[in-house]
């Protein structure tokens, strides 16, 4: 949960999926308010080797500046819930670090304002299973 502090940080188990729900206690989330989350080696943007999404499917790319997270906003909750499939998650070096943050764009006045909501450092951590590993049914 998000109060006074605007600081949190994330970390990502590569190959598994990625899920965190942020609730605002003094954010009401209304029409008119949009979201951006994205994950940055640096704030210079510098290129890393991640997950890049294209026509819907994840692969590895060593040139992306930031990777976009998938968000949902829930204005009756005032939650913000961003992702990644393991499916992404694969594609970032092992021990990746960067940062991340979250930005709310409101446009409800005459000019729209920007304002970040949560930042922090991003650790992924290594997997040794893959995603194309075989994986046994249960019983």
């Amino acid at each position: 949960m998000i109060t006074s502090e605007n600081y949190t940080d994330i970390q990502i188990l590569q190959n598994h999926d990625f899920e965190m729900v942020i609730t605002f206690d003094d954010l009401d989330i209304k029409d008119g308010h949009y979201f951006a989350a994205v994950i940055a080696k640096d704030k210079e943007h510098s290129t890393f080797t991640g997950p890049n999404l294209s026509n819907g499917s994840y692969s590895s790319s060593d040139a992306m500046n930031v990777v976009e997270l998938e968000l949902e906003a829930d204005r009756t909750a005032d939650t913000v819930t961003i992702s990644l499939p393991g499916v992404a998650t694969q594609y970032f070096t092992d021990d990746f670090e960067g940062v991340w943050d979250l930005v709310l764009k409101d446009t409800t006045g005459e000019d729209d304002v920007y304002t970040r909501q949560v930042q922090g450092d991003v650790v992924v951590s290594a997997g040794a299973s893959r995603i194309s590993d075989t994986f046994t049914a249960s019983v």
